[in-house]
Formats: C-alpha cells, structure tokens, sequence
C-alpha cells in the first residue's frame, strides 16, 4: 500500500475509534462502520479496542468492579477521541501499546509503565504547557477514587510526566516510557510520515503555529546523532528514525512531538 492508502487506513481507523465513547452503548458506531468496512477489516477494528479495554481490566480488576472499569475505560477513550486529537487519539494510544508488547517481550513486563500508556495523553490542550501535569493529576483522582494504593499509581504519575520536556527521564522505567511515545520516529517511511501529517493537522490551529518549536525539535534530534534514551529503542529504531527525520527535514518544515516542545 502506497503512502496516501495507509494514511487513508489510519484516518478510517481513528474515525471509527474517535465515535467510541465507552463501551457501554456503543452499538450505533459499530452498525454505521459495520456497514461501510470490509469484515475483515471491522472485525479487526473491534478486536483491537475489545483488546485495549481487557488489558485494562486486567491492570485494574483488582480494584474496580466492572461497571466501574468499562466507565473509567469510556472517559479515557471519550478524551482521546475529542475533536482536534488528529494525532494525540487512539491510534497513538494504540501504537503505544503495542510499542510496549514489542519491548516487553524482549525486556520484561513494566506494570506501571503499561498503565502509564493509558492516561499519558488523556489531557490534550495545545496552547498550554502543562498537560502531562494535568493527565498525571487526571491518573491520581482515577486511583485515589478507587482506591489504589498510591505506591501502585505514584509512580504511574511519574511516568507520565517524563512524556514533556519539562521532566527529564532518569530510571530506566521512565526512559523507556519516553520512548515508547516517540517510536513511531522510527516506524516505516509510510507510518511516519502519516504520524507526522496528523501532527501538522493537529498544530495547524495553535496561535502562533508552534512554527518555531517544531524546527527546533526536528533539527535538534537530527544533529544529536541518537533518537532515544535507552538501548533497545535506539537498537531498534534509532538508525530509521533518523533516515526519516532526516528525509522529512528535506522536503518540509516538520512539526513537532509534543513529548518535545520547549517547556
């Protein structure tokens, strides 16, 4: 598939991933795109949101009933499918997990980081600078509802911070958390270069385009000579991740990760 179909998939994946707002009542977006998507194709989508929604439980079905768990799933999934989120919705939270599963059967499973994946993004406003404080605020009131332990959902906050450049990483827990939100860096040139239209599309409408922060976050990761923070991911993506910015810094001004704005 060419660049501009696989972009077409992403943006028929979020579409359909964007009308779901909980669990509970979702039977009017699942008959609308039942009925314009190949089987396959719809049946892969419901096994894929399915599949998020159990991997939650399974992190939290030690505290939440599960009417308690399909709401708190909803209002997650309700955030990332705002209006706006071209590229911060469930197609990133998605391939942030799946980033995951690919680290974690080389590394080892990381709890707090698998939870972490879920609310990194729930907040999402592009002329503040303060939204990985805001969705680690969102992640302590879900636990401290519940009641969570706070040595369960502490460090979770922490992970979430380190998404910004305002937190720099400094376990090895919360570089990899960083990575797993840029790896798409490092995707196939048709992946990044969707990844990176949606980003353009989201930034598009911030007062003052953000013109200025997104050429020095492309330039800046060209000229380090290294994409990420720990072994694995700059042993895995790093070399395409570079071709691709490298490649993209020919061609267009590149926007930027929000993971890497100048706080």
């Amino acid at each position: 598939m060419d660049e501009n179909g696989h972009g077409f998939r992403h943006a028929i994946a979020e579409l359909a991933l964007g009308a779901i707002g909980s669990l509970a009542g979702r039977g009017g977006w699942e008959k609308i795109m039942g009925a314009v998507m190949p089987t396959g194709s719809f049946t892969r989508l419901l096994e894929r949101h399915n599949g998020h929604f159990k991997r939650f439980a399974r992190l939290y079905g030690e505290w939440l009933t599960l009417p308690e768990l399909k709401m708190e799933y909803g209002e997650i999934a309700k955030a990332y499918s705002a209006d706006g989120r071209f590229y911060h919705g469930m197609v990133h939270l998605h391939e942030c997990l799946m980033a995951y599963d690919r680290m974690s059967r080389k590394l080892g499973a990381y709890p707090a980081i698998e939870m972490a994946i879920f609310p990194h993004d729930e907040v999402l406003d592009l002329s503040r600078k303060d939204n990985e404080a805001r969705s680690a605020d969102c992640n302590d009131r879900f636990a401290q509802r519940h009641g969570i332990p706070k040595e369960i959902y502490e460090p979770v906050g922490k992970l979430i911070l380190v998404t910004g450049r305002s937190c720099e990483p400094k376990t090895d827990e919360e570089k990899l958390m960083r990575d797993i939100d840029i790896s798409n860096l490092g995707g196939r040139w048709h992946i990044f270069i969707s990844s990176n239209r949606r980003l353009k599309e989201e930034y598009a409408n911030v007062p003052g385009s953000q013109q200025g922060a997104e050429n020095w976050f492309i330039r800046e990761l060209a000229s380090k000579g290294r994409i990420f923070e720990t072994g694995y991911f700059q042993g895995r993506y790093g070399k395409r991740a570079m071709r691709n910015i490298k490649r993209l810094l020919k061609s267009e001004a590149a926007p930027v990760h929000k993971a890497a704005m100048p706080q």
